[in-house]
């Protein structure tokens, strides 16, 4: 039983309620309303990642490099440079057990057939990432928010990214955050080396994200 003090003090250690040390400033990462996790039920919703809990996207990003840098959190960056340093911005957030664990269960999440994130698999480059839903209202109709984060090469990783995808219909039977990490990273690797990956599937983009956003994609 973690109990909400651990809760809150291990968020704390990640960056939670913390300024995002960054060119342009971003909401902090909370995971209550007030200052702690209050009651019970508070804190078993949190334990999914809902109750309260907002984190922004760069700050998860952000995240993801530790399992990259020997549970080291580096610091994000906007300004583009020839020869990129990277700082550091929490040290040890993980230790190394953590982090193998955490590891695995990334690339499994993406490459296993009943992993939740499947459909961002690729045959040509192998992906680790970590889908999400939560769930919400807007205007009085409920709606997910779908988040898909995660990096690549597995092996040897050079890219990482953040996904938020807001307000998806309920209707619509698959996670279109996850066709967009697709994309994102399809379009990395066309910058970077010039060329596309092979097995790649491209989804006509002025099609699809339009029907996804009115709830009318169904296939």
């Amino acid at each position: 039983k973690i109990g909400a003090d651990n809760l809150m003090n291990s968020l704390d250690e990640i960056g939670f309620n913390q300024e995002v040390p960054f060119e342009i400033t971003m909401a902090e990462s909370q995971y209550s309303n007030t200052d702690r996790i209050e009651i019970e039920i508070q804190l078993a919703d949190s334990g999914y990642g809902q109750g309260q809990i907002l984190v922004n996207p760069l700050h998860l990003a952000s995240i993801y490099t530790s399992f990259l840098n020997d549970g080291n959190i580096i610091q994000p960056y906007l300004q583009y440079s020839d020869n990129p340093a990277g700082k550091i911005w929490i040290e040890e957030a993980f230790s190394s057990e953590t982090v193998s664990q955490v590891m695995e269960g990334l690339t499994g999440v993406v490459n296993d057939p009943n992993g939740t994130g499947y459909a961002a698999h690729r045959d040509d480059i192998l992906l680790a990432g970590k889908t999400g839903t939560a769930e919400a209202f807007r205007e009085g109709v409920p709606v997910l928010n779908q988040t898909y984060i995660g990096y690549a090469p597995y092996d040897n990783p050079d890219m990482a990214f953040s996904i938020i995808w807001p307000t998806t219909p309920m209707t619509i039977p698959f996670f279109p955050a996850q066709y967009m990490g697709r994309d994102v990273i399809q379009k990395y690797y066309e910058l970077e080396y010039g060329a596309p990956k092979k097995g790649y599937h491209k989804y006509d983009l002025n099609e699809f994200y339009p029907r996804i956003k009115a709830g009318t994609y169904d296939s």
